[in-house]
């Protein structure tokens, strides 16, 4: 569905090819001002990689309310969980954002996740927002990117994993 905060309107698709897997879009509202929007996806597929991806979703509802707004304390707090859990036999990308309703604001923190897009209306421009990080659970400290952006009318942030990227069409070309 759509969630409509403020001027804001945040909607998300997320279709998997196979039944499990590890790819993970969330969105939900922190308080009157605040939303997260999220995206990650955990290394391999089936079993193993949606019982982590399910432990991640737990975490970062937790690790939300504790550090609300700061991006990158999150993204640090959920690579020591799953640095110390998993023992880097398998590895999660993610961006997490905040959205700043009052300010038109929201800032990413990237953790080895695919870059997003933008789309600015008053430009009619579409650009990569490059932020090079590691994935979580992949060091002890981990080193995460973080980029803010100001939102306004008509403008568009798309996430995506890399099964958009490794996608083909019925005839053998990629989407």
């Amino acid at each position: 569905g759509i969630l409509k905060l403020g001027q804001f309107e945040i909607l998300g698709k997320s279709t998997s090819v196979s039944y499990l897997g590890g790819d993970y879009f969330d969105y939900f509202v922190l308080n009157d001002r605040f939303a997260v929007v999220l995206i990650g996806d955990v290394t391999g597929h089936g079993v193993p990689a949606a019982l982590l991806m399910a432990m991640a979703k737990s975490a970062v509802k937790i690790r939300s309310a504790e550090e609300a707004t700061n991006v990158i304390a999150t993204l640090e707090k959920l690579n020591a969980h799953l640095f110390e859990t998993i023992k880097r036999k398998r590895l999660m990308t993610m961006i997490y954002s905040t959205l700043d309703t009052q300010n038109s604001r929201i800032t990413l923190g990237n953790a080895g996740h695919c870059y997003p897009y933008f789309f600015t209306a008053m430009d009619d421009r579409i650009k990569q927002i490059e932020s090079p990080a590691f994935p979580l659970g992949a060091r002890k400290k981990g080193r995460f990117g973080e980029v803010s952006l100001t939102l306004c009318a008509g403008d568009a942030l798309i996430f995506y994993t890399d099964g958009l990227v490794e996608s083909v069409r019925s005839n053998g070309l990629p989407v």
